[in-house]
């Protein structure tokens, strides 16, 4: 059962369950693997009961409350996730998911100082691998006419959003050496005038381990230092530059001389755990797409052709794709094909976070919710 969900296969895996459970009824890791599998498969209501049965056999299961708390915080029922996490926390005090989950509940609620110290916790989840770096590990001390290393983590997206705290960094007087996905440096250069972008590799490149660097930290820790507040929040229009040169060709031959919107819009995530809940296809998409005095960008990356000629041949509109651009190699690009529409219509994932920094207030997000099937949209600047 666990080899099939683990190849994506949650149908048959349940149906293994199910066996397992005929033959040990009151096995609480069964019922708790049970609602793992539910739970992919959108039926939330049941995997609910899995939870609380293996709960009931086995009160000291952490697996189970750990599991009930999650569910219940994408549900926002934070007050019950947030009792959840704490039983957890009786049972294994160094649970890093259940301290990284009150994290996420205190970001959700606005308690930035108490969810970044959660979020902290993801260092000892055994899913993550914590690079090793010679150098002190930055903990908040003046930087100024220091070197501090910036390094990344995780996917595309969240290095994006994260450096929007480079800038903050360099604010506090210290040079900086930012480590990014290769395909970010030729973007990070332009944008941050003085910074010193180097790639990602493994093992690292020479220079992220020198002994010129005095700290360094994951990117994502930066918040630690410089959001604590709302009011850290600085009032800044953006902080990546397109590249103006193609960021005006691409909104040329995007208009054709019409008076038109250009819109682009995203419909999927290929994310193996989390795509599924927040992904659209592309025909959900038609009432806007039917809008007037309009043309539809596809900015959907990976390969769309199949999808966009049935999407054609059904409802007789066309998007606009440009062959020149691939938004998984060339992120660069993809930056001024961005930068040259007036709005992004999209659901969460690596064009919004691409889209934010510099379309504020011109972008719509489009989340579809795996537990109700309900879709909700929000402004991100």
């Amino acid at each position: 059962g666990l080899v099939l969900k683990d190849l994506h296969r949650p149908e048959e895996a349940c149906d293994c369950f199910h066996q397992a459970l005929e033959a040990a009824p009151d096995h609480a890791a069964i019922h708790n693997n049970l609602g793992n599998t539910l739970e992919a498969l959108g039926k939330s209501i049941d995997a609910h009961a899995c939870y609380s049965r293996a709960i009931a056999l086995d009160p000291n299961f952490p697996e189970a409350s750990y599991n009930l708390g999650k569910l219940l915080m994408t549900e926002g029922r934070l007050d019950d996730s947030m009792a959840c996490y704490l039983r957890v926390l009786e049972i294994a005090p160094d649970h890093a998911r259940a301290h990284q989950g009150i994290g996420y509940i205190h970001f959700l609620r606005g308690q930035w100082r108490d969810a970044w110290e959660g979020y902290e916790w993801r260092w000892r989840d055994s899913d993550r691998r914590h690079r090793s770096f010679t150098q002190a590990r930055w903990q908040g001390e003046p930087i100024k006419d220091k070197t501090v290393l910036v390094w990344s983590e995780q996917g595309v997206g969240d290095e994006i959003f994260f450096a929007s705290m480079v800038p903050d960094v360099m604010a506090a007087g210290a040079h900086v050496v930012l480590e990014s996905d290769p395909r970010l440096v030729p973007l990070y250069q332009r944008s941050f005038q003085g910074v010193e972008c180097v790639v990602r590799a493994d093992p690292p490149i020479a220079r992220i381990v020198s002994d010129s660097i005095d700290f360094q930290i994951p990117i994502g820790s930066l918040g630690r230092w410089f959001r604590s507040s709302p009011g850290d929040f600085p009032d800044r229009r953006s902080y990546l530059s397109a590249d103006a040169e193609r960021t005006s060709a691409f909104g040329a031959r995007y208009r054709q001389g019409r008076d038109e919107l250009l819109i682009g819009i995203s419909w999927l995530s290929k994310n193996v755990e989390f795509g599924g809940d927040k992904s659209m296809t592309l025909r959900e998409l038609l009432p806007v797409i039917r809008i007037p005095k309009v043309r539809f960008i596809d900015l959907q990356y990976g390969d769309t052709a199949c999808e966009r000629r049935n999407f054609a041949n059904g409802t007789g509109k066309m998007l606009v794709h440009d062959e020149e651009v691939d938004s998984l190699t060339d992120l660069d690009a993809f930056a001024a094909q961005v930068a040259a529409l007036d709005l992004i219509i999209s659901i969460s994932n690596s064009t919004v976070h691409l889209a934010g920094p510099w379309r504020a207030g011109l972008g719509v997000v489009v989340h579809r919710s795996g537990a109700t099937g309900a879709i909700d949209a929000g402004t991100r600047g």
